[in-house]
């Protein structure tokens, strides 16, 4: 026993659901932000698009889409995660 009165199987199941547990949660924020993300990716590639197409230039064209975004959408929606928790 490791002293928080659990035999080793009930320890070990434990262990394994506090990990799915963290896990659910990484996915369900994933999921949150994907409308964002496209968001994000649509606009960097219609900027990448009416720059002509330029090689080199992706993080640029995605900060600047990022930064438009950000700009766009309430403030709650922008507040960062650790805030809102």
């Amino acid at each position: 026993m490791c002293g928080c009165g659990l035999d080793s199987v009930s320890h070990a199941r434990s262990l394994i659901n506090g990990r799915e547990v963290k896990a659910m949660r990484a996915e369900q924020e994933s999921r949150a932000d994907e409308p964002t993300r496209l968001k994000i990716a649509r606009r960097a590639y219609e900027l990448w698009e009416s720059k002509g197409c330029p090689n080199g230039c992706d993080i640029d064209h995605w900060l600047q889409a990022e930064a438009e975004i950000a700009s766009a959408e309430p403030e709650s929606v922008r507040a960062p995660k650790s805030a809102a928790q």
